[in-house]
């Protein structure tokens, strides 16, 4: 006996994504801390979309690639020092969620 199903579909896009623990919400505004060559680090404002487990895609001035502060960023500020002492952790990546 045939059977009909129909599944649904979307385009393939391409997405910014970063950890989790990256994003920091704020009343008015989210944003996540990028480590500059300098060693410093800089806020950047994005908008957060759709998450799946340990990441969140992302709107702003972010590269795949970027450094960026995943553990107590709402403790530092623009511009004040920091030292990498991991950089296995992933920082931006592209992907395709579909």
């Amino acid at each position: 006996m045939p059977v009909e199903v129909s599944l649904p579909s979307s385009a393939v896009r391409t997405a910014i994504t970063v950890p989790r623990n990256a994003l920091v919400i704020r009343q008015n505004h989210s944003y996540v801390l990028r480590v500059t060559g300098a060693g410093t680090v800089e806020e950047l404002d994005v908008t957060p979309g759709a998450g799946i487990a340990d990441v969140v895609e992302v709107s702003g001035p972010l590269a795949a690639g970027d450094r960026l502060v995943i553990r107590d960023a709402e403790h530092l500020t623009a511009g004040q020092p920091v030292r990498v002492i991991d950089a296995t952790h992933r920082g931006p990546t592209t992907s395709h969620p579909g």
